[in-house]
């Protein structure tokens, strides 16, 4: 998709770009790979398309290659790293809502999914990948990583399912609209129906995570 972008020694791209949101990037002949959401934290312009240059440059493989990379941190103060903070958390609700989206239309598939074996394999990947940047690269990166999963968690236990916090809230708001209590016995079974179908669910994730880790 990239080879006829290469073709003229410089490309047009618009961007339009929000903090803490995906940012886009297109030319005028096709759509260009997304540009991930953190390359800019700080903007002055934010919901504004802005029009830049970007020049070819031959790389030491004899390549050319095109793109965006940061070369510094941008200090904050408090203000800015709890507008950041914010918007960070924001984005992993917005990414967790999308992901159930997916599953739901089959876009993602149940061999998508990662239970705690996963999740451990996926913390070890990611201490691997940061260490050779320094020990700060890996707290930020662990420190991401918790963000995401305290995200995926929140949202999960609220959604309206037996045996989740959310399926506690839904036979709240029954009661409260029946104005009578639901009998602790048929609301026990619902729970205890939920709590089977989640713990098999879990059995088919983590066999999945020893198949993708060990044998693929």
């Amino acid at each position: 998709m990239l080879r006829d972008m290469f073709k003229k020694t410089y490309t047009k791209i618009d961007m339009k770009y929000r903090a803490g949101e995906k940012e886009s990037a297109r030319t005028a002949e096709e759509d260009a790979p997304v540009i991930p959401a953190g390359l800019w934290k700080k903007c002055n312009k934010c919901g504004k398309q802005k029009t830049v240059t970007v020049t070819r440059k031959k790389t030491e493989a004899g390549t050319y290659a095109f793109g965006i990379s940061m070369t510094e941190d941008t200090k904050e103060g408090i203000i800015g790293t709890l507008k950041y903070s914010i918007l960070e958390v924001r984005y992993q609700i917005k990414s967790t809502f999308l992901s159930l989206k997916y599953l739901i239309t089959g876009r993602f598939k149940l061999n998508d999914l990662s239970g705690p074996v996963g999740i451990v394999n996926m913390i070890g990947n990611t201490y691997e990948q940061s260490i050779v940047y320094g020990i700060k690269t890996v707290v930020l990166s662990l420190l991401n990583f918790a963000i995401m999963l305290s995200a995926n968690l929140g949202v999960m236990n609220l959604l309206p399912l037996p045996a989740l916090d959310g399926g506690r809230l839904v036979f709240i708001i029954l009661e409260m609209i029946r104005r009578k209590k639901v009998s602790p016995e048929k609301e026990g079974m619902v729970h205890f129906a939920g709590l089977v179908l989640l713990m098999a669910l879990m059995v088919i994730v983590m066999a999945n995570d020893i198949k993708n880790i060990f044998f693929i």
